[in-house]
């Protein structure tokens, strides 16, 4: 194995396939070589030992390093793959890697049931799509223009998918697998399938999840529920109402893409939200999804959006819509938002832009439809020091001359008599930043805090500015960090994210009413209703797991204080845990069984008694 470096590890991998015997290309093919990796060693010294897929009917194997044996099985354009871990060694990325000519004008693919089209011919070289949603994608197209040739996946269990241009202006897609322990084998089978089209791509992916009924939405139902007006947050700071100022409870869950799915897998989970009592379920906008490149909007994607929320409202259920991934989910690619560094979201122009088509697609199309709850500005915004970023040393001297004005100020607030100029005040180091020890370090974070509030509260105004109506709040932002920012105030409800209850196991109700005290009086303004939108819950924290079997909770301020606290439920639980049908082997086409109910949601306290029905 010889090491490479990080940006060239996906470049040289495999060796050419030729076409496959399952359908006739009108060209050189486009997938031109087709291979499994595995990123060993460190990211300080990085090794991508590959072991190609067989370019004929039979069976390759191989070893990756030592710490994984690989077994590749061909017959005409189907391919198998299993691969056993050996050792326990680190391991970055183990991905199935085709690689794709330069000449290709058009990638599609299929995110569940949701079809995309990214116009790739004049991206740069680097990151082109990335995401870690499992079983993305189902399906993958290469298009150019004297060929097309398509990857169908017919088993689920990949969990990443990352599309680059390498700089020959070649591309490769890797679709993840679990490394998994060592002893264990994960596997992979697909087919190539050249001279196909997306629809057709489409349609067989369809077939692989099983025929499943159908239903109606109850356009009655959610009649009824957009009837009741628009939720607010009421004066004391405690609850939401509806219009006509009756409780309500955002008791929900996360289900990111459900717009993706199809109508029958969202009447499933619906249906067992709405029987658990839950009132809200939350929604995110990828860009992946809904704008691969900015001049690239999924028109499919916005449609299904708004079908999802009068499904949503035919079973009694609000969306609370996250319009940004964020730097935490890589919103917008590195060839796209010109840097490396995904906090550099919030320290450039262009992503506000971008950010204002978004509100104008999104936002003003619904800002008079009660099945909206809330919109979230942000996922999880952070910025974090980060030696690749072209903007953020620039960014960070800028509000140091800001905060100190002089030279000789800084130095003496740094303690560094030898500084010799303010534009030469290094980031501090990653390691210095979390331990906040030193001036530069604290420093650096006080920073990143007024970069990201001045970020969301540009992104509140636009939102506020299109649909002043609906509730506004960030997903997982600090409140503090937007003390003494003008605009600050327009945020109605704080959203924060936890994983102590998973990672710790503290008494749940303790861990709640410590948000509240913390979060609820953020701003001076006023009180401000908690929603604790994504939280994982583990039985036993001392052998944590991804998730406990429950799937929805909420949680109430004391009895006698007055209106109930609002809690939504958590959102990173692996597959597993989420109420979608498991992935499909080759030899398994027929439907999933029913899905079990969930159990029933105990709202907060209402005259000193719990309730498990929503309150009337």
């Amino acid at each position: 194995m010889r090491p490479i470096d990080t940006f060239s590890v996906a470049l040289a991998l495999c060796l050419a396939l030729p076409p496959c015997a399952t359908g006739e290309a009108a060209g050189p093919p486009t997938v031109t070589s087709v291979g499994v990796f595995a990123w060993l060693g460190s990211w300080q010294k990085l090794e991508a030992p590959s072991v190609p897929a067989p370019a004929g009917d039979g069976t390759v194997d191989g070893s990756l390093g030592g710490v994984f044996d690989v077994q590749w099985t061909r017959e005409g354009g189907a391919l198998e793959l299993a691969v056993k871990r050996k050792r326990d060694d680190w391991c970055g990325r183990l991905a199935v890697d085709f690689a794709l000519s330069g000449d290709v004008a058009a990638l599609h693919y299929g995110v569940r049931e949701l079809p995309v089209r990214v116009p790739v011919a004049a991206v740069k070289p680097g990151a082109v799509v990335s995401t870690w949603e499992t079983g993305a994608p189902r399906w993958v197209l290469a298009e150019a223009a004297k060929a097309a040739e398509g990857v169908l996946f017919e088993t689920r269990n990949h969990h990443g998918f990352f599309v680059s241009r390498a700089k020959d202006n070649t591309f490769h897609l890797h679709a993840c697998l679990d490394s998994g322990a060592a002893g264990g084998t994960v596997r992979m089978a697909f087919r190539l399938l050249p001279g196909t089209a997306a629809d057709s791509l489409a349609r067989l992916s369809a077939e692989q999840s099983g025929g499943k009924s159908v239903t109606t939405p109850d356009t009655e139902a959610a009649a009824r529920l957009r009837a009741t007006g628009i939720v607010k947050a009421d004066a004391s700071g405690w609850a939401f109402a509806d219009a006509a100022g009756k409780p309500f409870y955002a008791i929900g869950l996360n289900q990111a893409h459900l717009p993706t799915m199809g109508a029958a897998e969202q009447d499933d989970i619906l249906a067992r939200a709405a029987a658990a009592g839950m009132t809200v379920v939350r929604l995110l906008i990828p860009d992946w999804c809904y704008r691969p490149l900015p001049a690239a909007w999924n028109d499919e994607a916005l449609r299904r959006l708004h079908d999802t929320i009068d499904r949503c409202a035919a079973y009694g259920l609000r969306a609370l819509i996250c319009l940004e991934y964020s730097a935490h989910g890589y919103q917008y690619n590195c060839s796209v938002h010109l840097s490396p560094s995904p906090g550099d979201l919030y320290l450039m122009p262009e992503p506000l832009r971008w950010y204002e088509e978004i509100v104008g697609r999104l936002v003003t199309p619904l800002r008079d439809d009660p099945a909206v709850f809330a919109w979230d500005v942000s996922n999880e915004p952070m910025i974090e020091p980060d030696p690749a970023s072209p903007f953020l040393p620039a960014a960070f001297q800028a509000w140091l001359k800001e905060r100190y004005g002089t030279l000789d100020a800084l130095r003496n607030a740094w303690e560094q008599p030898d500084l010799t100029a303010l534009a030469d005040a290094p980031v501090p180091s990653k390691q210095d930043w979390e331990q906040q020890k030193t001036p530069p370090a604290r420093d650096c974070f006080a920073f990143a805090g007024d970069a990201v509030a001045k970020s969301m509260i540009a992104r509140g105004k636009l939102v506020k500015a299109a649909d002043p109506n609906h509730l506004v709040t960030i997903s997982h932002g600090n409140p503090r960090q937007l003390r003494g920012h003008e605009g600050a105030e327009l945020f109605d409800f704080w959203a924060p994210h936890t994983y102590d209850l998973w990672v710790n196991g503290p008494v749940i109700s303790h861990h709640v009413l410590y948000l509240i005290d913390t979060l609820r009086n953020a701003l001076p303004d006023r009180p401000r209703p908690v929603v604790i939108e994504e939280f994982g819950i583990n039985e036993d924290p001392s052998t944590p797991t991804p998730c406990a079997p429950s799937t929805s909770a909420s949680s109430s301020k004391p009895a006698n204080a007055g209106a109930p606290l609002a809690s939504c439920t958590g959102g990173r639980c692996p597959p597993p845990c989420s109420p979608s049908t498991p992935p499909r082997s080759r030899t398994n086409s027929s439907p999933a069984p029913p899905s079990p109910p969930w159990p029933p949601t105990s709202h907060p306290a209402r005259n000193g008694r719990p309730c498990t029905t929503p309150p009337t």
